[in-house]
């Protein structure tokens, strides 16, 4: 059994403290540095920042789609502590950057699924 009246095991304590310390004060002047957001021109490859949702949402589908658009539909808001689920979609184009509406859902939904499926046509 180990002793926290022992001097030893009392200065180990303190020598961890401090440690802790430092990595816990290193970390927050990391996270403080300014961040530079990028465009989506100046970003090849990898995230990069665009414009907002017409519709601020949380709860909601993304679905990439074989054109490269992303389809976002559903979610939901809160306001002043109440929720309302959305019936609203938005579609994304990587080419310009741009959210724009799109269809209506028949119901509204929140933290739902969406699934792409696949499109046959017959020749």
């Amino acid at each position: 059994m180990v002793h926290a009246d022992n001097p030893q095991n009392r200065a180990r304590h303190q020598v961890g403290f401090t440690v802790a310390l430092i990595m816990l004060i290193s970390a927050a002047t990391v996270v403080t540095i300014p961040i530079r957001l990028a465009s989506a021109e100046t970003v090849a490859l990898g995230w990069s920042y665009t414009g907002s949702l017409n519709t601020p949402r949380l709860g909601h589908t993304a679905t990439l789609l074989p054109d490269g658009k992303v389809l976002v539909s559903g979610g939901g808001t809160i306001s002043g502590g109440d929720s309302q689920s959305l019936d609203s979609a938005e579609l994304y184009d990587p080419a310009t950057g741009k959210w724009n509406a799109t269809g209506r859902l028949n119901v509204p939904h929140t933290s739902h699924t969406a699934t792409l499926l696949a499109y046959l046509r017959k020749l």
